[in-house]
């Protein structure tokens, strides 16, 4: 995706669907900042102009960029009712399936990946293409959250489709965080080119010196250590000594019935970390000890935690909205000839294939970030 696919001069394509545009602009002018169903605070200045470029905005593509905490789920939710109140719709995409399930609860819209829905457009039936879930006509406005996780090529796609029905899209993220395991850049690239709107008040900390703490901690400054060891938040010492620090917490934790988990920099830490995680649970009687063979060579049985690493569309709940999905935690029921039968709240008890532990994961990284695939 060159820049002259965003626009010669910082001047970005027009949409299509103008009347509907300045319905949004006109339901953005008359919303007040603690009417937006689903707000517990109101939104500051900054979330009110982000809603509002990205629901009227007259231009193929708005960028919106902002630190963690800053709000950017609210804004969200501001700018998909007032693009439905102008008689439009918001169809937002995430990076992973997982994800795409937490975005459409919190704003109230259908999601998906955008790999799906790229997929669905050049592979799919007329009937998928018409479906709500993934129809794209002149009234849609294609949210891309986590944009900065978004391939180039992938973007590519997404700016394609857009063109072909006369849709806009909107990307939201931010390029100081996880970026594309693929070719990336572009949300840094587009931000430069056709400029955004910016969230720079963290919210998500109560504490001020925490919230200021972060945000230089995303600049990569090292004053932001000073607060983090003064407020007691960091722990040092040999790599073995930490592993078992790690251990003793999520122990503590189970015990005090408070859900945590523990992360480990390799794979080999993490097998380690979940087979001594299993053998306490088996010796407190919590999960049983037969089980079938994991991937990292331990074994899953009765009770045990297991997270699924792909995607299967063919197993669906919830009237066919929820299939099981990369990163889901279940609960291990019976286990038959190296598969195990597992459910989790709102899905029925299914036989699948699990590949790992849901006690300890691996630290999300580019090189270590589980597979989204939809192959499964």
């Amino acid at each position: 995706m060159g820049v002259e696919d965003i626009g010669e001069g910082g001047e970005p394509f027009r949409s299509q669907c103008g009347e509907q545009l300045l319905a949004c602009a006109k339901v953005m002018q008359q919303t007040q900042p603690r009417s937006i169903p689903g707000s517990v605070y109101p939104l500051d200045a900054a979330q009110v102009e982000l809603a509002r470029r990205f629901a009227s905005g007259g231009r193929l593509l708005e960028v919106g960029i902002g630190p963690a905490g800053t709000g950017k789920t609210t804004a969200m939710r501001a700018f998909a009712r007032a693009v439905e109140a102008g008689g439009g719709r918001a169809l937002a995409l995430a990076p992973t399936a997982a994800a795409s399930t937490v975005l459409a609860e919190e704003i109230g819209v259908e999601a998906e990946t955008a790999h799906k829905l790229v997929d669905v457009h050049r592979n799919g039936s007329p009937e998928q293409h018409a479906s709500d879930q993934y129809r794209i006509d002149t009234n849609t406005v294609l949210l891309i959250d986590e944009a900065g996780m978004a391939s180039t090529p992938l973007l590519a796609d997404v700016l394609e489709l857009a063109r072909k029905h006369g849709a806009t899209i909107r990307l939201l993220g931010d390029p100081a965080q996880l970026a594309a395991v693929e070719s990336g850049g572009a949300l840094r690239l587009i931000e430069q080119r056709v400029g955004a709107s910016y969230l720079d008040q963290v919210h998500r900390f109560v504490n001020t010196d925490e919230a200021s703490a972060s945000l230089l901690l995303r600049d990569g400054a090292n004053s932001a250590l000073e607060y983090y060891v003064t407020a007691d938040r960091t722990r040092g010492g040999i790599r073995q000594s930490m592993l078992e620090e790690i251990y003793i917490a999520w122990a503590a934790d189970r015990s005090a019935n408070r859900h945590s988990i523990m992360v480990a920099g390799t794979n080999d830490e993490v097998a380690a970390l979940n087979a001594r995680a299993r053998l306490d649970l088996i010796a407190q009687g919590a999960v049983g000890k037969g089980g079938a063979l994991l991937h990292d060579g331990n074994k899953a049985g009765l009770n045990d935690v297991v997270v699924t690493r792909q995607n299967d569309r063919t197993l669906r709940s919830n009237q066919g909205k929820d299939f099981v999905a990369n990163g889901d935690l279940w609960t291990v029921l019976s286990h038959d000839d190296g598969h195990l039968k597992v459910n989790r709240p709102g899905f029925p008890a299914a036989f699948f294939l699990v590949k790992g532990f849901g006690y300890a994961q691996e630290t999300p990284s580019r090189g270590s970030r589980a597979s989204d695939s939809d192959d499964a």
